[in-house]
């Protein structure tokens, strides 16, 4: 039983990192922080970005 609850505390932390995490690079990208090969590639990883954070949120 604490062993579930342990997994289960764990498994929403990382998620909360990761949304923290989605959340910050989103932001860099938009700012022009982050910098790619091309415009193109930056716009594929933002619009996997944002998919994956919309993902998360709406299993929260």
């Amino acid at each position: 039983m604490n062993k579930q609850i342990f997994l289960d505390e764990f498994h929403i932390a990382q998620k909360t990192a990761r949304i923290a995490f989605l959340e910050i690079e989103i932001q860099k990208i938009k700012s022009g922080i982050t910098k790619a090969a091309s415009q193109e590639l930056l716009n594929e990883i933002l619009l996997g970005y944002e998919k994956e954070l919309e993902e998360l949120k709406l299993k929260s």
